[in-house]
């Protein structure tokens, strides 16, 4: 089971939704809503492994948290991903 917070900024205030449970379909609209203002971060959420997801408007930081490793990965600014 998948746990998704969404990070939602109304001005300096920021609100997380929770989304319990959520479907692989669920995960790409979420991501698809970050356009780097309102919405600029989701964090994922399985059994201890996390995936942070911060930006918006096709520009992202993805951050990959285990028991053993933190990585983060970059997207390369002429490649595209197709959600």
């Amino acid at each position: 089971m998948v746990t998704v917070y969404e990070e939602r900024r109304k001005g300096a205030v920021a609100e997380t939704i929770e989304h319990t449970e959520a479907t692989f379909a669920t995960c790409l609209e979420i991501i698809r809503r970050m356009d780097g203002f309102t919405r600029s971060q989701v964090t994922f959420q399985h059994i201890e492994s996390i995936i942070m997801i911060g930006g918006g408007s096709h520009e992202f930081i993805v951050t990959v948290e285990t028991d053993t490793a933190l990585r983060n990965l970059l997207g390369m600014p002429n490649r595209r991903l197709l959600l």
